[in-house]
């Protein structure tokens, strides 16, 4: 909250020599947005709508350690990167892409396992508003994104339960709020109205992809 991007802007990755503690830019990944977060009275204000929308979101390197792929959350393309030459080796569309809800389709998590390339996005509903439109996806391909196809669908229509949060002074005392997902919505969204000590609105981001030893896939929802 309220921090400065490192020298390289959005779109960069950095790379740490764990020997010496040394960091530098590695690469700089273009097409990734600009600054809207600054050191303000009031930092949220100007960063929360493009929250998951530029700069980067995840990045993962091959088993060999010759291939880098990150995902662009501004184009929403993922970048693949040769690791020795820190050289771009090409660039390809989310697996939503071509879908009727594209505009509402939100990347983030990239894995590559066994050869394949995962990467999980989100239908973000925020053009129709609809809790129903909330779903989740993983799509899988080969390193240079041919032989795509969908490997997990799924709703977003969980519970979740709830987040125990304190009241104000006009209304004290500990409130129960839905962590149910919903649309994604810009602006300043409380579904307590404004009657509790924090915000709570959840919105999700399928930010991870990993795998277990048995082969089993495991996603990471970040609200």
């Amino acid at each position: 909250r309220a921090a400065f991007f490192g020298p390289g802007g959005p779109g960069a990755i950095y790379r740490a020599d764990v020997t010496t503690g040394r960091v530098a830019e590695f690469v700089r990944v273009p097409n990734a947005g600009t600054v809207h977060h600054y050191h303000t009275s009031s930092p949220d204000v100007e960063a929360r709508d493009f929250a998951g929308k530029t700069s980067l979101g995840g990045l993962d390197v091959s088993a060999d350690g010759r291939d880098l792929f990150v995902m662009n959350l501004e184009d929403r393309r993922i970048y693949h990167y040769d690791v020795p030459s820190a050289s771009l080796v090409g660039a390809f569309d989310h697996g939503a892409a071509g879908e009727p809800w594209a505009p509402d389709a939100r990347p983030f998590a990239v894995k590559a396992q066994d050869g394949w390339l995962y990467h999980g996005l989100v239908n973000s509903a925020e053009r129709t508003g609809a809790r129903a439109d909330l779903r989740g996806q993983v799509y899988r391909s080969a390193f240079d994104g041919g032989g795509l196809r969908i490997v997990a669908d799924f709703p977003l229509d969980d519970e979740r339960g709830v987040a125990r949060v304190h009241g104000t002074v006009d209304d004290p005392g500990t409130h129960e709020v839905s962590l149910g997902w919903l649309p994604w919505k810009d602006g300043d969204n409380d579904l307590g109205k404004g009657r509790h000590e924090m915000s709570v609105y959840p919105q999700p981001m399928l930010v991870d992809v990993e795998f277990t030893d048995g082969g089993d896939m495991v996603l990471g929802l970040h609200d």
